[in-house]
């Protein structure tokens, strides 16, 4: 586990989150919860450029921690509030994750490494 300083809060909703899949995210200041089985801790928020960089926590001995960047946009197409593009996810460092720039948040549609955002909308319970 890694040892770190409180982060401020985020700056888009925390809480509990249903994806364009059926997934289910829960956000928090530190951590990001993806299902049952995929969790990044945060470790820094850019809400300037709307990125995070965080490191995965492996589930198991079978997985390992990478560094992990993820972009987000807002979005105005309810019930979706935003959406979010996972650009770097296995990277040995945070330095390197950070430096992945490939997101293009103008063409939301094809601006995830050629594929669309992820949209976000609040779970119902």
């Amino acid at each position: 586990m890694f040892t770190r300083a409180p982060l401020p809060s985020p700056p888009f909703p925390t809480g509990e989150f249903t994806d364009d899949y059926g997934s289910r995210h829960v956000i928090g200041p530190g951590e990001w919860r993806q299902d049952a089985y995929t969790r990044t801790q945060i470790v820094r928020w850019n809400a300037a450029s709307r990125y995070l960089i965080g490191r995965s926590i492996p589930e198991d001995s079978t997985q390992t921690a990478g560094w992990v960047r993820i972009d987000w946009i807002p979005l105005d197409s309810p019930p979706y509030t935003w959406a979010y593009c996972i650009i770097a996810y296995d990277k040995p460092d945070a330095a390197s994750a950070e430096a992945v720039t490939t997101a293009k948040p103008e063409t939301p549609r094809t601006g995830c490494n050629g594929y669309p955002y992820t949209r976000l909308r609040p779970a119902t319970p």
